[in-house]
């Protein structure tokens, strides 16, 4: 019978490292690596067993599925940025044909037990592109699916491979009736430069940095190979590990591929949700000003998305209007926003009012009374 496990590709780099001493310590899996080399002796006591290998190797890659069965998938291994920019036809076949290898192997591996496989692509902000230095200061944030034209061999492979990983999850051979979906269930992540305390990467456009930390750290000089104005976000690598494997244990996902958030972010979101589970008075005064908010709003003759949230949306339908009366009320003393077509749909244009705890009650009165005056003068209430 065939032993339950979590297969881990590109076991001995530095994402490798690090995931399997988390999966490790976390216990109730096996963990089996592939890799090019041998495991250090600390690391592969760690696995179950380890296999050296090539992911381009079919037949390696059958013999670990006669032996184990498959219930999840790390692909880990690649030929990162800067060295596949000296041989980019080998960086193609590694990244591409390797990441195909290992979809056909998750696929089979779900027909054979029933149950889908998930598959964990760690992908990379190299998928992005834009074309000069002015473009990306003018652009600021982009979202998943902007400025994906990626101008590196290591950034072609991996945008190609997020597709292929779609394709395996929802379309793989949508035309043959027996083939049922989601066999594959994929998981991809894009993450910016990693540092990490205990590996030195090697092969990276973003290396830089690390390097420099780890150069300084041993009291050695460093020359920095890119400008002085470089700048790239990174992520200490065992939040990384944290990520990935949080992705791994999430529900069933709406989409295949999430970018990290800027550590700053994310720092200032878990500060928000402590303050939020400890500042109970705080919580208290929002939810009564709120309260009195919308039910004074409705009877001054507004309307009113019904709901709790403190976010109020006094819904006006015109564009214009909701410009004007915005203006108007600014005037007034009241800072709102209007929202139209596109950020909201066609004739659902709204003032936006957001409450907060900070607002005492001679606040919210003269907000209402300045509704109520702007209001009257536009015909919009009573």
């Amino acid at each position: 019978m065939r032993r339950p496990i979590v297969l881990v590709t590109g076991a001995s780099g530095e994402m490798g490292h690090g995931l399997i001493h988390h999966l490790a310590d976390a216990g109730g899996v096996e963990i089996v690596a592939l890799d090019l080399r041998p495991l250090d002796p600390e690391l592969a006591r760690r696995c179950s067993a380890q296999w050296i290998g090539d992911v381009l190797d079919r037949h390696l890659l059958d013999r670990i599925r006669s032996e184990f069965e498959i219930s999840a998938i790390f692909h880990l291994a690649a030929l990162l940025s800067t060295r596949a920019e000296f041989v980019p036809e080998t960086a193609h076949a590694v990244n591409v044909q390797g990441t195909l290898n290992l979809l056909a192997l998750a696929r089979e591996e779900a027909r054979a037990h029933g149950r889908p496989v998930k598959f964990l692509f760690p992908s990379s902000i190299a998928v992005y592109g834009l074309p000069d230095l002015a473009t990306k200061r003018a652009t600021g944030r982009v979202t998943e699916r902007e400025w994906t034209e990626p101008i590196t061999m290591y950034g072609c492979t991996k945008l190609y491979c997020e597709h292929l990983g779609r394709y395996f999850a929802r379309h793989y051979r949508q035309l043959a009736a027996a083939e049922p979906p989601g066999a594959v269930d994929f998981r991809a992540i894009r993450f910016p430069g990693l540092i990490s305390a205990f590996t030195i990467p090697s092969g990276g456009t973003s290396d830089y940095a690390p390097e420099m930390i780890h150069a300084a750290a041993q009291g050695r000089p460093y020359a920095c190979f890119v400008r002085e104005d470089t700048r790239i976000p990174l992520l200490a690598m065992p939040d990384a590990i944290r990520a990935l494997l949080a992705l791994m244990d999430a529900p069933a996902l709406s989409g295949y591929v999430s970018n990290t958030l800027a550590p700053a972010i994310v720092c200032a979101s878990l500060a928000c949700l402590e303050l939020l589970s400890t500042a109970g008075e705080r919580r208290l005064k929002l939810e009564t000003n709120t309260r009195w908010f919308r039910q004074a709003m409705s009877e001054a003759g507004f309307a009113i998305r019904p709901g709790v949230h403190p976010i109020v949306p006094i819904m006006l339908g015109d564009a214009r209007l909701t410009q004007r009366m915005a203006a108007d009320l600014l005037d007034e003393g009241v800072y709102v926003i209007g929202f139209s077509y596109p950020v909201v749909g066609r004739d659902q244009a709204r003032i936006r009012v957001q409450i907060s705890a900070a607002h005492e009650a001679s606040h919210l009165e003269r907000a209402v009374a300045a509704f109520a005056k702007v209001g009257r003068a536009h015909g919009v209430a009573g």
